[in-house]
């Protein structure tokens, strides 16, 4: 058992655990403990990551370092795409307590100002020659 030195909050299911708290410690499991209500494995927060988040702002900022950190890591960025999937739809549960989310990602094609693959035959230049050809004469 070990008692909390600070106020801390659990990654996994946002539980406040009070520094007046003791939770429980595994011999091999990183220092920190347990959350009590969730039973995830929480390690002692490092000192940049003590401060709170004064905004959304600050929120998107550290993901966003967060990110760069998992592709310079050489993380696929389908993985962190996934990652980051599962913590929206998680999160947004959380909020809308008794509710399923499912948080979708819509591919909506080439956006505008990108030069389409001048190779690349449009589909009615290839709709016009045909008809083109079956118009010839043999």
């Amino acid at each position: 058992m070990e008692r909390m030195g600070a106020v801390q909050q659990c990654p996994n299911c946002g539980a406040t655990i009070s520094p007046d708290l003791t939770v429980e410690t595994s011999s091999d499991g990183p220092a920190g403990g347990r959350c009590p209500v969730c039973q995830m494995s929480m390690t002692s927060p490092a000192p940049e990551q003590r401060n709170q988040l004064a905004s959304a702002e600050d929120l998107g900022s550290r993901l966003s370092s967060l990110v760069e950190l998992a592709r310079n890591s050489g993380l696929p960025a389908d993985e962190i795409v996934q990652v980051l999937r599962e913590e929206l739809a998680f999160t947004a549960e959380l909020a809308h307590q008794g509710r399923q989310m499912f948080i979708q990602i819509i591919d909506l094609g080439p956006q505008e100002g990108t030069v389409a693959d001048p190779a690349a035959p449009d589909g009615r230049d290839l709709l016009l020659s045909r008809g083109r050809a079956a118009d010839r004469p043999r």
